[in-house]
């Protein structure tokens, strides 16, 4: 039951278009029910008025419970915490299909699989990148050649594979050091075998074989 009533000025407007009878009738109605919360009694044209009035005197009403409530939480330190939710049938007691049928907050199960996915798309893009072959330079395949110590020669090498798009065979090449050492092996296998660089001497087996068997 509330101590007071919110009487606005177009109930008091339109009340007054009505003859004493009527208007004292709708005005009862309205206080009474404002008051106490329960329909009045009265039919005619104060039902009218009073039916009118009605909706706004719930609203009110809503409001100032609304109110009482947060003032009431406000001594207790706050409004309580929600229970965490449980899980609920798609069809829940109203016959209302939900719209997360799992009963959760945040993210639908749809949405965190499309994140997943993203996310993966992401990861592969990031790798792509990081695997994605740059060709040398003629001077890095000079230092490296330099380095290893070895007969192969960068501006043939880097000409050769440059002519080929970088590619080994069907395959597109990774790893241009690795093509440098099997240029280099290769070459190794073709060279010839180098001539002793002392002059040969020629012996007379049977001859030392004698001189052995004098002495």
């Amino acid at each position: 039951m509330a101590d007071s009533v919110i009487f606005y000025e177009s109930f008091f407007r339109a009340l007054q278009t009505l003859d004493d009878a009527d208007r004292l009738a709708a005005y009862d109605a309205i206080v009474s029910y404002g008051i106490t919360g329960e329909d009045p009694e009265v039919d005619g044209v104060a039902k009218g008025m009073f039916l009118m009035a009605k909706p706004q005197i719930d609203a009110n009403t809503r409001r100032r419970e609304n109110g009482e409530k947060g003032a009431e939480y406000g001594r207790l330190g706050g409004r309580p915490k929600k229970e965490n939710p449980k899980p609920v049938t798609e069809e829940n007691p109203n016959g209302v299909i939900e719209k997360n049928p799992l009963g959760v907050t945040g993210e639908t199960p749809k949405e965190k699989v499309k994140d997943k996915e993203k996310d993966k798309a992401k990861e592969k893009d990031r790798e792509k990148r990081a695997s994605a072959f740059t060709p040398p330079t003629v001077e890095e395949v000079r230092a490296y050649c330099q380095e290893r110590h070895n007969d192969v020669n960068p501006e043939k090498w880097w000409d050769f594979y440059q002519s080929k798009n970088w590619m080994i065979g069907n395959n597109k090449m990774k790893d241009w050091k690795a093509a440098v050492r099997t240029w280099e092996q290769r070459d190794s296998r073709a060279a010839p075998a180098k001539k002793p660089s002392y002059p040969q001497r020629s012996y007379d087996f049977a001859e030392m074989e004698r001189q052995l068997i004098k002495n």
